[in-house]
């Protein structure tokens, strides 16, 4: 490992965990005017969910992605870059990882000197502000820097270099660097012309495919569709993921009906995410809940969505599934009304650092509190007058 290799030693990384908020919730009388006054009814707005998940053309994680705000934008692009590094295993770091004076002195005199792997390092080290001129807690990306060194390691062959380069390039890095599409492209086919690497397939299909959908080029998108598929027989998790969100919006059938998709690979969306779920891969697990949820394609199964909502919330933190078994407890989807828990799942999702929904839960959590302390004291003042009345 280059941690190891250059004597680099990562500071402890802390992650704040949830806390629970202990909420005592009484008075069943109450319950049914809790639910009127949230009004949070989910299952019937399946159009809605649609358009949120796809926007300009470009598929997009999260289906709340719209309710972000603009203050957010770049730590998601930021965010996106680096979980794309840790997915593809090209970055052997942290971002609280810091190097002293002479470690950074033999990274930077071996890259000068045309180690293509101490220049693919010192890319990481400059991606991840990890030089030793700030303190432990302060991160100052330098990504022009970053892709100088990548682009060197890449010309020399690095394919890691090649890979985190590309990624970089396409994604972008918030207000310090634009993404340029047609460069990631470049190094995405020089990845996926080795046969060995099947994340390049993705890549460059993923790529292609969406600069396709913005030129309108048919030629273009059948290419990019071709190395999905590719990628799929490869199983990789992330284009079978991403296939089944086509496949659920039906943006494929044209291929299908042409014969480009072979009926063995037309599979129903929920088998897709079904299958990259058993992978780990969270969001598929997600969008498939969200399918027995809204009844989309598959009959309409409560039960079986919250069971999935509750896995990739347990299992893998997935803040938007958190959301969700709120809204189910909150509504008596799938098991009965309990408000105390859907304070304590709304209040998870919204401390769960996914900047997708935080605000989001947030503000659900303070609407479900607000109904139940004006039910309560409703309650109280009914409670009053019956007791003035005797």
């Amino acid at each position: 490992r280059l941690l190891d290799l250059y004597d680099v030693t990562p500071l402890p990384q802390y992650r704040k965990f949830l806390m629970r908020r202990n909420t005592l919730l009484h008075v069943a009388s109450i319950l049914l005017w809790v639910y009127f006054l949230v009004g949070m009814k989910t299952c019937d707005a399946s159009t809605k969910e649609v358009d949120l998940r796809k926007m300009n053309n470009k598929i997009i994680a999260h289906p709340e992605a719209q309710q972000s705000k603009k203050h957010n934008d770049e730590i998601l692009s930021t965010d996106l870059l680096f979980s794309e590094y840790r997915r593809y295993g090209i970055d052997e770091v942290d971002r609280s990882t810091k190097i002293d004076q002479v470690a950074f002195a033999r990274i930077s005199n071996a890259a000068n000197d045309g180690s293509v792997q101490a220049a693919y390092f010192l890319g990481l080290v400059y991606l991840y502000g990890m030089e030793p001129l700030y303190s432990a807690t302060q991160i100052n990306p330098k990504p022009h820097l970053a892709i100088k060194w990548f682009r060197f390691a890449a010309e020399g062959g690095h394919r890691d270099a090649q890979t985190a380069l590309g990624l970089l390039l396409y994604n972008g890095m918030g207000n310090q660097l634009k993404p340029n599409i047609n460069e990631a492209i470049r190094w995405f086919r020089k990845v996926s012309n080795n046969d060995d690497d099947k994340q390049g397939h993705w890549l460059l299909g993923r790529a292609l495919y969406e600069k396709a959908n913005r030129l309108n080029d048919s030629e273009l998108e059948e290419e990019g569709v071709l190395l999905l598929l590719k990628s799929v027989h490869s199983n990789i998790p992330e284009s079978i993921h991403y296939l089944a969100v086509l496949m659920e919006y039906e943006l494929l059938d044209k291929f299908v009906s042409k014969g480009i998709i072979s009926d063995s690979d037309a599979l129903n969306a929920s088998d897709l995410y079904r299958k990259a779920f058993d992978f780990g891969y969270a969001e598929s697990g997600y969008n498939l809940g969200l399918m027995y949820a809204y009844g989309r394609q598959v009959q309409q199964d409560w039960t079986m969505a919250l069971d999935i909502f509750r896995r990739c919330a347990t299992e893998y933190f997935h803040a938007p599934s958190m959301r969700y078994i709120g809204i189910f407890y909150t509504n008596g989807h799938g098991l009965p009304v309990n408000y105390e828990q859907a304070i304590v799942w709304f209040e998870r999702c919204g401390m769960s650092g996914d900047y997708t929904v935080n605000d989001l839960c947030q503000k659900e959590k303070e609407q479900l509190q607000v109904a139940i302390d004006n039910a309560e004291k409703l309650m109280a003042t009914e409670q009053k007058v019956v007791l003035s009345w005797s």
